[in-house]
């Protein structure tokens, strides 16, 4: 062992740097090929995993790619799917279309039919049904529904001979009705009648709220099918249709069991003062002056007054050329209805 120690110390150092340099080489491949095995082994795993992901992305985007259009096998596919959904679409389509077309036809049939039967019945030819249900409206369920015109007229139907239609009117209430014509006549609601006498026909609406709807029948006794126009003016000595006085001194007037408007005068101030009205009637009754000019009102229930004689009056100071309404009515009693009174009444300046 010393001997080889010796050998070796003598051996030249440059040989000595060599063989470990060798020997080191030789260690560091044999411990690089031990690594790299086991990587191998690791990279192949991992290769092999990474493949099948790549293969199927590859497929993914192959898949994606063969979507976007611009390709012959592209357009071969969209023309394809597009003509088998083109055809299902227009197959469900057609068949909607036919279903729905044969319903309208249906539809249109049986309207047709019914308004053939309306046009028969109303031409008089469905024997089985009274003139009243043939003409549909005009019956007391269905009666024809007006409002008058500017001209507070109203123009029925064609009435057939002998008969009557209903109508039901709004904004008539207390108004006269007038019909000129001698063969036309009038039923109110309580079933009364009015002929024409010398050749028209007039009566007073019964009272009603502008928005009621008053019924009548308007009937024709004539020979023939006839339509007539319906007149409606303001009562005289309504409101709207006073009865005018030029001077003022003593008037009476007697007014009728219900009626609840009374009765309207006009009278236009000949001189400035004080007017004074005196009042007396069968039953209790109330006056009511009025000055259109200013609205100063006075009635004997809130203003009366009593002179040297022992009357009630009311006073209202006036200047010449005013406008005046006096209203006279009944009071209504405990039922609230009005009873007929006959009215006095006077005026004087003071």
């Amino acid at each position: 062992m010393k001997e080889l120690l010796e050998k070796i110390k003598n051996l030249d150092k440059k040989i000595l740097i060599g063989g470990g340099i060798v020997c080191a080489v030789v260690l560091i491949l044999v411990i690089a090929l031990i690594v790299g095995g086991s990587s191998d082994k690791k990279e192949d795993e991992g290769s092999s995993q990474g493949r099948t992901e790549m293969d199927s992305q590859s497929d993914t985007v192959e898949q994606s790619e063969s979507l976007v259009p611009g390709t012959e096998e592209d357009s071969e596919i969209e023309t394809e799917i597009g003509t088998e959904l083109e055809t299902e679409i227009e197959t469900e389509m057609g068949t909607e279309v036919e279903v729905e077309t044969e319903t309208e036809e249906d539809t249109e049939v049986s309207g047709g039919s019914t308004n053939n039967n309306d046009n028969n019945n109303s031409n008089g030819n469905d024997g089985n049904k009274n003139e009243e249900e043939i003409l549909g409206e005009g019956s007391k369920k269905q009666p024809y529904v007006e409002i008058p015109d500017n001209n507070m007229k109203v123009q029925t139907v064609s009435i057939p001979s002998g008969k009557a239609l209903y109508y039901s009117i709004q904004r008539i209430g207390g108004l006269i009705l007038t019909i000129e014509d001698a063969d036309a006549y009038i039923i109110t609601s309580n079933g009364t009648r009015y002929d024409a006498k010398n050749g028209k026909v007039s009566i007073t609406v019964e009272n009603a709220l502008a928005s009621d709807y008053v019924t009548l029948q308007i009937g024709n006794k004539g020979g023939s099918a006839k339509a007539f126009t319906l007149k409606f003016s303001n009562a005289y000595g309504s409101r709207q249709n006073p009865e005018v006085i030029a001077k003022i001194g003593q008037y009476k007037k007697s007014l009728a069991e219900g009626k609840e408007t009374g009765y309207y005068y006009k009278y236009t101030a000949e001189k400035t003062g004080k007017l004074r009205f005196y009042l007396s009637a069968t039953v209790d009754s109330e006056m009511t002056v009025t000055n259109n000019r200013n609205s100063a009102t006075r009635t004997f229930e809130a203003d009366g007054l009593t002179d040297e004689q022992g009357r009630q009056y009311i006073e209202l100071e006036v200047s010449q050329g005013d406008s005046i309404m006096i209203h006279v009515s009944a009071i209504p009693n405990r039922r609230g209805k009005y009873p007929a009174t006959d009215i006095t009444w006077e005026s004087v300046y003071k």
